[in-house]
């Protein structure tokens, strides 16, 4: 498989299998922008990596998640890949 560019963006990135799957793009020398509201977790792997950034965001508030977001996808770094690894537990 081949990519555009090589940027992966990963939602729900703070959890053990979004952490794994970034893992596994930084092996390929990927840069790799973890989404999550809480980036703790994500902490410690971004401060091994130099490609791997965070984005805290809550899902749930559905309209700041477009603010964010939007611009992001539509810029010229924008991601080429998207691992979608939310998991919304609600009421």
């Amino acid at each position: 498989m081949e990519f555009r560019r090589d940027h992966v963006l990963i939602t729900g990135g703070r959890c053990e299998i979004g952490l794994g799957i970034a893992n596994t793009f930084l092996d390929q020398g990927m840069r790799v922008t973890l989404v999550d509201l809480n980036i703790a977790l994500g902490e410690a792997l971004a401060a091994e990596h130099e490609r791997i950034s965070q984005v805290a965001h809550d899902r749930a508030d559905t309209e700041a998640v477009a603010a964010q977001l939007n611009p992001f996808a539509l810029s010229p770094d924008a991601p080429d890949v998207l691992i979608n690894g939310d998991l919304y537990v609600g009421p």
